[in-house]
């Protein structure tokens, strides 16, 4: 891998998330040999299993550890853990093409054909 594809400055997380890119920059730093991943193994695999069953977010987040006490605003235990997975599954911040694109990228990358 030539080191012009390790990409470097990530962008601002608030500015990822308003303009929808946190899945693309996700997706561009998956390579183990990227020095600014945006997750690390921990929250990946919180997206995975969301992206596998988004329906199933409760569960996760109760797994996680990561559920919030009732009549509390959503994500504020994953803000609480600094867990930025975690509080994009909790405000169901992602869009279904986004989940589909990183269901896909997980699906290749457990097959051994991610495309990094």
């Amino acid at each position: 891998m030539s080191s012009s594809a390790i990409t470097t400055a990530i962008p601002p997380t608030g500015q990822m998330l308003r303009d929808h890119t946190l899945v693309t920059e996700t997706i561009s730093r998956g390579h183990p040999l990227d020095p600014h991943p945006i997750f690390d193994a921990n929250e990946l695999s919180i997206l995975r299993r969301f992206c596998a069953d988004p329906s199933s977010k409760d569960t996760i987040l109760k797994d996680v550890k990561m559920a919030d006490q009732p009549g509390s605003a959503p994500g504020t235990m994953a803000g609480g853990l600094g867990s930025l997975a975690g509080y994009v599954v909790a405000n169901d911040m992602l869009l279904e093409e986004e989940v589909a694109r990183l269901r896909e990228w997980f699906d290749k990358e457990k097959d051994g054909n991610a495309k990094l």
